[in-house]
């Protein structure tokens, strides 16, 4: 349904170029759409996925010797996940670059043993939310 909406757009963007190149513009348009399109839909699914399935009992000691592994500055970045901030408002918080707060994400979910944000948000919570 977006992408009928899109597609006037795009067919509109493409007249404005030279005739040779329309075709190319176009189609560069609808790829570059369905491909940002489809992996915010599927990375959406995984987190629904991931919110959705069964837990175990929050506070359990295994969850909570995972989150004792975490550095301290780990624990500040996922306290500020936790509060919805993106990686460049995370780094200009704690005055580091995005890539250093990536490589924190990526430290902290390999000693958890997840792969996303919405993973270490429940993580977090089963420990009994000892962030920061």
């Amino acid at each position: 349904m977006l992408w009928e909406a899109l597609r006037g757009a795009a067919a509109g963007a493409a007249a404005l170029m030279p005739d040779g190149e329309r075709l190319a513009v176009q189609q560069e348009i609808t790829t570059a759409f369905r491909t940002v399109t489809g992996a915010r839909l599927y990375e959406g699914i995984r987190g629904y996925e991931e919110v959705a399935r069964p837990q175990p009992a929050a506070g359990t000691a295994t969850h909570r010797a995972a989150v004792d592994l975490l550095t301290g500055r780990e624990r500040e970045i996922l306290a500020a996940v936790r509060e919805g901030l993106t990686n460049r408002q995370i780094g200009r918080r704690f005055e580091i670059t995005e890539a250093t707060v990536k490589r924190h994400l990526h430290n902290a979910y390999r000693k958890l043993g997840i792969s996303s944000r919405v993973q270490a948000l429940n993580k977090m919570a089963q420990a009994g939310g000892h962030c920061a």
